[in-house]
């Protein structure tokens, strides 16, 4: 089956809500004197996904003024644990399938302390460690997980995503570019987790400028 353009993928109706699977290959160099067959191949299995808030409506007694889910349904702290509990244990599926690395946003500290006991030991996580990004909402709650087994954590960016033209350096948040070195090929990579703003993807596609520079340092 033939690969989507970049074009066709964001013309379709996709839901940030739903867990989307992608696979990439490292290929690290052979050395001097060797052959190209002992040339290391690795895949990087990936799975994003919007694991979403709790569900609020509009019409709820809180400080939502809008709905965050199509149903406009209030969610429960009991219920929306329960939910958190069926999808830690989906990741905890995913990990058994051979996926790597996890690119999760909105998820909160305790939706974050329930998946890093699911996946166990051999999984680390990063987030954004700056105190003044942290306090944005986006950026304290996106977390990577990563098998630290199968991957060495190198470095980690913040990235801003600008709508100004005129002033790219008034940037609004938007995601954390991590770069990884894979184990078995030594080879570094780069996996960017971004929470975009809603409807937006091809903007935000078009201007991650930081996250070109990022990749082109990190090999």
């Amino acid at each position: 089956m033939p690969q989507k353009t970049r074009e066709e993928i964001l013309e379709e109706v996709t839901s940030d809500h739903l867990p989307q699977m992608f696979e990439i290959e490292l290929s690290s160099n052979s050395k001097s004197g060797e052959s190209s067959s002992s040339t290391k191949k690795t895949k990087v299995n990936i799975v994003t996904w919007n694991i979403l808030n709790q569900c609020k409506s509009p019409d709820s007694s809180s400080a939502f003024s809008f709905g965050n889910n199509p149903w406009n349904y209030e969610e429960s702290k009991e219920d929306f644990g329960e939910r958190l509990d069926i999808q830690a244990n989906q990741l905890c599926r995913y990990m058994g399938e051979g996926f790597d690395i996890f690119c999760l946003q909105e998820c909160s500290n305790e939706a974050a302390e329930k998946i890093k006991n699911e996946l166990g030991d051999n999984f680390d996580f990063k987030t954004f460690e700056s105190e003044s990004l942290s306090k944005n909402k986006k950026g304290k709650e996106s977390y990577t997980f990563y098998d630290k087994t199968k991957f060495n954590f190198i470095k980690s960016n913040n990235t801003f995503f600008s709508k100004n033209q005129k002033n790219p350096n008034k940037g609004v948040f938007l995601g954390l570019a991590i770069t990884f070195q894979s184990i078995a090929s030594e080879q570094n990579f780069v996996v960017e987790n971004v929470h975009g703003p809603f409807n937006q993807a091809k903007l935000v596609i078009d201007n991650l400028i930081e996250l070109k520079k990022i990749i082109q340092t990190s090999r």
